[in-house]
């Protein structure tokens, strides 16, 4: 089967759309779960319920701090190996001085990469507490 050059960009943007949708949606339905009840009925839980759900929120925010400091501490390193090896790209790989197509591909993916890592990290930890409950 072949496609044209316009037919093959439109699948690839409808795939990429379908699948940002489709993330989307996942991430808002699993923080649409509730941790902590916040209704009438939460008056009549028992105190060791009520303790464990807080107990349960308290670790949740732990692990959001613990997975944030990680973060960031991955990104100074993968920021300063993006830098160096864009620069070895630029100097290797590039026809033309001042043509920075491979590098700017490269740098697109990176940063893609780092989003999709913070958005994972944030909405994983999120489900584990969710999961727990």
């Amino acid at each position: 089967m072949n496609f044209s050059v316009q037919e093959s960009q439109q699948i690839v943007i409808l795939a990429a759309v379908t699948a940002i949708a489709f993330g989307a949606y996942n991430s808002w339905w699993v923080l649409s779960i509730k941790v902590v009840e916040q209704n009438s009925s939460m008056a009549l839980k028992d105190d060791q319920n009520a303790q464990k759900e807080k107990r349960m929120q308290e670790l949740s925010t732990l692990i959001e701090e613990g997975a944030q400091t990680f973060l960031k501490e991955e990104y100074t390193y993968l920021a300063v190996f993006m830098v160096i090896f864009s620069i070895f790209i630029a100097v290797a790989v590039e026809k033309n001085i001042g043509e920075l197509w491979t590098v700017s591909a490269f740098l697109v993916g990176g940063i893609t990469s780092i989003i999709s890592g913070f958005i994972g990290m944030k909405i994983a930890v999120k489900a584990n507490v969710r999961t727990t409950k």
